[in-house]
């Protein structure tokens, strides 16, 4: 064995196993840096990676077998001990592997060291977030995400019950001055994913987390609840309350403010008390709390059982303006995402509903959003010219009543979108994503505004971070195709429609798609989109405005 060895040394079998692995893994350093500089397929570097693995049996044999002579490759058994030049050849390959290894440590210091530029193309991955995370600051200690608490029954109204109850705590802790608190969409993103306290808490932005479930027994609830210090997974604080379904106030109340008292309320403030729940109706807040639930699914069926809810809680507790308000909102949301009911019907229920909250005392900073969005709806409904200013002095009222009120903030800054005010867009839009992190209305945005001052590469930016947690958002590839197309970069725009239109097929964007078409003199292509659109878009028939810009100018399009 020792022979076999030490003739396994002098072919220098070894030597050259270690210059081809770490002459390999450069190779494979290079393939990934093409990879992402080319745009080539995903499978690129694995396929090199397989031929180096092949390779690597081939160069055993090779070394084994044959040796460098001074009159070139030779059979090892024909060469005999004076022609040999192995000592040589092994220095040679010390040499190269040495070399090899001083470039794969100066990568790995400069990868480490030194900061690299973002790839204005790259999407944000969960790796790149994970590392960003490990990297960032420590989060504020007066910060806090109440994550949706667990039902455990089988009941989807129960289900429900727990996601407004959640909320509802989450509204509570939100007024306590000094305490930063994730806003629900960023917190509710994790829903039924088993994903690590930290990892959570890196993603929002904050320190410690609630949790907790509910479980429902006839008129009985047992609510658990329990605060957790993230980076290290000490529980702060936790609690078990059984009670009937009247005493939920009551349960809220608890929850927030106990959770307050374990984050040292002296220094971040007292939250303030609802009031007693003998003063209000239990029926009705259970009611609201699954509206409250259903309206943030924000699917057709769940809006329009969201607006029943609130119209039964209104009625057993018609002094409450919430309930008020939440049915204003689920009208207005019920019109503007899918036209369910008339426009007249919309504005005159809306409007209804919104009046009697606002005369219910001094409205909330909600009550007063909402307000806004239903003056928004008489804008784009009533052709009523002053609608859209009232709706922009609504907004600016609930921001001043409470900064932090992220309906209003998003609402407002979308104004500004739409009378050309990026810049004004672009703070709100900001102040938002940093309460609410993963919010997508939010983050695209934000990525419009960057599109309306011209900074593209910001906008891709926070469009591949949307795609890195919302893949089948044909949304996001909307406005990346917009943001191509306004660079003039035709093929990548075109990219992007084709991934909007199999991940949400609209049809402004079979629209859009056949003006990029027929922009390149892609005749069948644009024909077919245009077809498309008709077809989607109540006959509207545009395929001879088609035809006639494709006959005006492709002769003088060149296709490449």
């Amino acid at each position: 064995m020792a022979g076999y060895l030490k003739e396994l040394q002098r072919r220098n079998v070894f030597r050259a196993v270690a210059a081809y692995i770490v002459l390999g893994w450069i190779l494979l350093q290079v393939a990934g840096g093409l990879e992402d500089a080319l745009s080539l397929p995903d499978w690129f570097d694995t396929i090199i990676a397989a031929v180096l693995a092949i390779g690597l049996p081939v160069v055993i044999i090779v070394s084994w077998v044959y040796e460098i002579t001074s009159e070139g490759l030779q059979k090892t058994s024909n060469v005999a001990d004076h022609q040999s030049i192995s000592a040589d050849t092994g220095r040679r390959l010390n040499y190269i592997t040495v070399a090899g290894v001083v470039v794969l440590l100066g990568v790995v210091v400069a990868d480490r060291f030194v900061s690299r530029p973002e790839s204005d193309s790259a999407p944000v991955t969960a790796a790149t977030e994970a590392s960003t995370a490990e990297t960032t600051p420590s989060a504020n200690s007066k910060s806090i995400a109440v994550l949706p608490f667990v039902a455990m029954t089988a009941s989807q109204d129960d289900e429900f019950f727990a996601d407004g109850l959640s909320e509802e705590v989450l509204n509570v802790l939100a007024q306590i001055e000094g305490l930063k608190v994730a806003g629900r969409t960023s917190a509710f993103y994790y829903k039924g994913k088993n994903e690590d306290l930290r990892t959570i808490a890196n993603a929002l932005g904050v320190a410690n987390i609630l949790e907790g479930s509910v479980r429902r027994s006839g008129n009985r609830l047992r609510v658990t609840a329990q605060l957790i210090k993230a980076d290290d997974g000490f529980h702060l604080w936790s609690e078990t309350y059984d009670r009937s379904d009247g005493d939920i106030f009551v349960i809220q109340d608890e929850i927030a403010r106990n959770v307050a008292e374990a984050l040292q309320t002296k220094i971040l403030g007292t939250a303030r008390s609802s009031p007693a729940g003998s003063e209000k109706s239990a029926e009705a807040q259970n009611l609201y709390l699954i509206a409250q639930a259903a309206m943030a699914r924000r699917t057709l069926f769940d809006v329009r059982r969201a607006r029943e809810l609130y119209a039964q809680a209104s009625v057993l507790d018609p002094a409450n303006a919430k309930y008020l308000a939440g049915y204003a909102h689920a009208v207005a949301i019920q019109y503007w995402n899918s036209r369910d009911v008339r426009a007249d019907e919309a504005i005159r229920e809306a409007g209804t509903a919104i009046e009697k909250a606002l005369n219910l005392g001094e409205p909330s900073a909600d009550t007063l959003a909402i307000a806004g969005l239903v003056e928004e709806l008489r804008a784009l409904t009533a052709s009523d010219p002053d609608a859209k200013t009232r709706a922009m002095e609504y907004y600016q009222r609930a921001v001043g009543l409470d900064p932090n009120n992220i309906l209003a903030l998003q609402w407002l800054a979308s104004i500004y979108l739409d009378v050309r005010q990026p810049a004004k867009a672009r703070e709100g839009f900001e102040k938002v994503v940093e309460l609410d992190p993963l919010n997508t209305l939010a983050i695209s945005g934000l990525a419009n505004a960057y599109f309306g001052l011209g900074l593209y590469d910001e906008a891709r930016s926070h469009l591949f971070r949307m795609q890195s947690l919302y893949s089948d958002l044909g949304m996001i590839y909307r406005y990346l195709s917009f943001i191509e197309y306004q660079s003039g970069r035709i093929d990548k725009s075109i990219f992007w429609q084709e991934r909007a239109i199999a991940a949400e097929p609209e049809p402004l964007m079979l629209y859009f798609t056949s003006a990029s078409y027929t922009s390149i003199g892609w005749a069948d292509e644009a024909l077919e989109a245009a077809e498309k659109y008709r077809q989607s878009s109540d006959g509207v028939d545009i395929s001879r405005l088609v035809q006639a810009q494709l006959d005006k100018s492709f002769d003088s399009i060149s296709v490449e």
